[in-house]
């Protein structure tokens, strides 16, 4: 009996095991003239699994053994159906799909009638917003893989080595990013998300995490415009925009049947050339008159930055009935700059959609991504199940070579090897600074600039003023900074010495604490010129407008993010020994001292010119700050956070108090500094940046000049492109040491009306227009204007300033400035 029981066991477990086996259909997906088709999808109908064609065509999925129809469904092909019976092991099945037939005959084609694409747009547009808003949740699984080529790259990249940073090949070509990630993506209406991310998979690390983001491929065409975040400033606007009809021109392919609608094929076309409009082909459906799928393009000409081309597709499905969602998304992109090409695609899939779903309280927050600890950990077998895709063998061989080449990176000779060729001296390092690094010390240096090292000004002469930064990371919480300064002057011919030391701690809440002090060299004005620009200006037309003292100083800071989200609060104490310096006698022949106000100590005030002689009172000085982005948002990884581009605005709040122990000037104040800012989205007519500050200050004594508020002056044709700084106030006129008010405010057109003039069009020039004010005691009011041109060889940027009212200051306010400024 006993035998026979153990022998029924059997043959139940070997049933049992024939009836789990698990069945692989594979196979390639082609057209008519056997080109393969690429990210074509395959439905099992019984089932509901899915997969799509890889960019060769090929496709492959595990079914228990069965017999299973098999839906293939491409944008722009006829939608096929076959029936296949998985009994072995492997199951092949090629299939052809025909490209879709377009039939005309229901539509009365007149050529002295509007194309009837036009009647179906209008459709489409009246019911934009009624899509946009039916569906008020969803949740859903993503698959995503992204794939980046260099195509073509030179050996070096200013200055650096491009096989100490990339994994190329000797041809400086190859795969430098592959990843796939699997999430969970929520949305709310009207615009809040959340996605968590399970695995995440990083072609050559094992322990980063992919940069793959659901919520950055949400490109919804119901919305009158998308932008493309880094890659324009501007947005572009949908073919079935409320506006549309003013930027597009329509034509009608055909139309074809799908599940038993008919859908219209429509190619779309900007109406003019460097319109923030797309090419291609959009699908509507006759069912409300809903986008069915899209295959659209962007080139430079329509505003993309840093890009050739940019190719977004889209393919929907019906879930049930009455709603219709995304099933695919496809950016692909090609660029060149700098010598470097190169290619690549984002591709996302949709899938287990759970429509209109009840959403806890606070499930929404500002954490819009989250990658889940361990997410990097999920092995091959967990990606052969999950991956709808299958990899391609390039793709799997950069996988294995990559990740042999991971392993080997860990060794003490290969790091070895690689730091000591990063870290060879190279001739451009001269202009922009030495960088060392030590893999397995987990530690990095670099030094300054030669733009910053080298000056000159009437104090010092010529000034050498060398920096070291070191940093030292022992792990993924903990990075200690240290820095050091040597400042030589050759006509006071000393040494100024002074260094810092910090730590970054919890970066999740980027906390950090620094200790600094020594021997410094500081301007009365912390806003004062660029000592670059004024090195320029002294020795090339003896014009010096730094000002400055000495001292010697200890210093404690601290800064985290406290209490809630967005709040970052910062606080510190300084002491300070200060002491006034005066210019140098003899500087010849560079410096002719007959010049007016060239002496240090002297400052052009709205009411008067100050002449400083008394010392300097020494000062102790503690404050606390406090920053907050409202609503601000970010990915969380599992040991810190990424901030995201805040969308309101942000306000920052300064509270100082300061003491000077000195009995022959004995003072106190407090400093209350307050400032918003933000950068609001104006559609198609760009942006407009501000900022708004108010600072007061509150003594008992007279304040010396270094303590007193200074404007962010400028008097020089450079100019700073920075939130709170004047174009043409000089430096010290607006001092003041009671209050003093500012006004910032920048519109940045972002090819908004000037990109249809030839000039701007052929230079892709993007204007500006600028309105700085400010308001003290002293200065009324003053105002200043500027109309300029930014992005001029992607990095240039020109003003014409002007000052339409100076007030009482006018007599040191030229009326008439151009700048020139850089920056992206």
């Amino acid at each position: 009996m006993f035998n026979l029981l153990r022998f029924c066991a059997c043959v139940f477990l070997c049933i049992s095991a024939v009836l789990q086996a698990q069945v692989t259909i594979s196979g390639t997906v082609t057209d008519t003239q056997n080109e393969p088709l690429p990210y074509c999808t395959i439905f099992v109908q019984e089932t509901q699994a899915v997969a799509v064609s890889n960019e060769f065509g090929y496709y492959k999925l595990q079914v228990s053994p069965g017999t299973y129809t098999l839906i293939f469904q491409y944008i722009g092909y006829v939608k096929t159906e076959q029936q296949v019976i998985a009994s072995d092991a492997t199951t092949t099945l090629n299939i052809q799909l025909a490209e879709e037939l377009t039939d005309l005959d229901v539509v009365v084609i007149d050529a002295n009638k509007e194309d009837y694409a036009y009647t179906v747009i209008r459709k489409a547009i009246e019911m934009r917003q009624i899509h946009l808003e039916e569906i008020s949740g969803y949740s859903c699984s993503v698959y995503m893989k992204g794939m980046q080529k260099l195509v073509e790259a030179p050996d070096q990249i200013m200055g650096i080595q491009l096989n100490t940073i990339l994994d190329v090949d000797s041809n400086n070509t190859g795969i430098v990013y592959l990843s796939e990630s699997s999430s969970s993506y929520y949305f709310h209406q009207p615009d809040k998300t959340k996605e968590i991310m399970h695995a995440s998979k990083v072609s050559g690390s094992n322990s980063a995490f992919s940069w793959n983001d659901a919520s950055g491929m949400q490109m919804n065409f119901y919305e009158n415009l998308e932008t493309l975040e880094g890659f324009s400033q501007r947005g572009f606007i949908s073919p079935i925009a409320d506006n549309a009809l003013f930027f597009y021109s329509y034509h009608l392919l055909g139309q074809r049947y799908s599940n038993g609608h008919s859908i219209y094929k429509i190619e779309v076309t900007p109406k003019r050339k460097t319109d923030p409009a797309y090419a291609g082909i959009i699908y509507i459906t006759d069912d409300g008159y809903r986008i069915f799928g899209l295959q659209l393009l962007l080139t430079k000409a329509n505003g993309v930055e840093f890009l050739d081309t940019f190719r977004v597709e889209q393919e929907y499905f019906y879930p049930d009935p009455e709603h219709i969602v995304l099933l695919t998304t496809r950016f692909s992109f090609t660029y060149d700059f700098f010598s470097v090409r190169g290619n690549g695609y984002f591709h996302a899939h949709y899938s287990n959609y759970a429509l209109n779903p009840e959403f806890p309280d606070n499930f929404f927050t500002g954490e819009v991504t989250k990658i889940e600890a361990g997410a990097n950990k999920q092995d091959s077998v967990f990606w052969e199940k999950t991956r709808p895709m299958q990899l391609t063998e390039e793709e799997q061989q950069d996988y294995f070579e990559k990740e042999a080449l991971a392993l080997k990176k860990e060794t003490r000779a290969w790091q070895d090897s690689a730091d000591h060729e990063f870290n060879k001296f190279k001739f451009g390092q001269f202009i922009t600074g030495y960088d060392y690094r030590n893999s397995h010390l987990h530690l990095t240096a670099s030094s300054n600039p030669i733009f910053d090292m080298l000056q000159f000004n009437t104090i010092e002469g010529y000034v050498v003023q060398p920096r070291f930064n070191v940093r030292y990371t022992p792990n993924d919480s903990i990075t200690w900074e240290y820095g050091a300064t040597v400042r030589y002057g050759s006509a006071t011919g000393g040494c100024l010495f002074s260094g810092s030391i910090g730590l970054r701690f919890d970066p999740f809440h980027k906390g950090r604490a620094t200790l600094q002090g020594g021997s410094s060299f500081r301007q009365f004005n912390p806003d004062g010129i660029v000592p670059l620009f004024n090195t320029a200006y002294t020795l090339l037309l003896e014009e010096n407008y730094l000002k400055a003292y000495g001292q010697d100083y200890i210093q404690v800071d601290a800064e985290r993010e406290l209490f809630t989200n967005g709040l970052y609060m910062q606080s510190g104490v300084q002491y300070a020994h200060r002491y006034r310096l005066q210019n140098a006698p003899e500087l010849e022949p560079w410096i002719q001292y007959e010049k007016i106000f060239a002496d240090n100590n002297t400052f052009q005030t709205a009411e008067d010119i100050l002449l400083y002689t008394h010392p300097i009172p020494n000062i102790f000085t503690t404050y606390i700050e406090a920053r907050y982005i409202i609503k601000q948002t970010y990915i969380a990884h599992p040991t810190e956070k990424f901030i995201l581009s805040p969308k309101y605005p942000i306000l920052q709040a300064r509270l100082q108090f300061s003491t000077s122990p000195d009995s022959i000037a004995q003072y106190h104040y407090v400093l209350a500094d307050m400032q918003v800012e933000d950068n609001i989205s104006l559609k198609l007519a760009g942006s407009l940046q501000f900022t708004f500050r108010y600072a007061h200050q509150f003594a008992s004594g007279e304040m010396d000049i270094a303590d007193q508020l200074h404007a962010a002056g400028n008097a020089t044709i450079f100019s700073r492109l920075t939130e709170t700084g004047f174009l043409v106030l000089p430096y010290y006129v607006a001092t003041t040491d009671t209050y003093l008010s500012s006004a910032h405010v920048q519109w940045h057109l972002d090819g908004f009306l000037f990109r249809k003039l030839p000039l701007f069009k052929q230079l892709r020039l993007d204007p500006v227009f600028t309105v700085n004010a400010l308001h003290s005691p002293d200065i009324p009011m003053y105002i200043e204007c500027a109309a300029g041109v930014e992005h001029l060889f992607n990095i240039m940027r020109v003003d014409a300033a002007f000052v339409p009212y100076a007030g009482s200051i006018n007599a040191f306010v030229p009326p008439f400035r151009l700048l020139i400024g850089f920056g992206f």
